[in-house]
């Protein structure tokens, strides 16, 4: 399994984001979190940052944030 924060920004200038990641099974075992190192997506684009590949036989989710703000949780997969 492997997680990713896809960022858009429709602004027309630079916009600084932090994304974070927590994963766990379906069932609510903590499997591990990871953060993106803060970075500029650049006007009109698309910024993706994908967490490390971690082997997992069961179905996983992921509980999002960016900026600090909660991005929900993810469908189980």
């Amino acid at each position: 399994m492997q997680a990713a924060v896809i960022v858009r920004n429709n602004r027309s200038s630079l916009y600084g984001a932090t994304a974070a990641m927590d994963l766990y099974t379906s069932s609510g075992t903590y499997l591990g979190d990871w953060a993106c190192e803060s970075s500029g997506v650049g006007a009109n684009s698309w910024s993706v940052c994908f967490g490390k590949t971690l082997t997992q036989s069961s179905q996983v989710n992921s509980y999002g944030a960016a900026n600090g703000a909660a991005l929900g949780q993810s469908p189980n997969v």
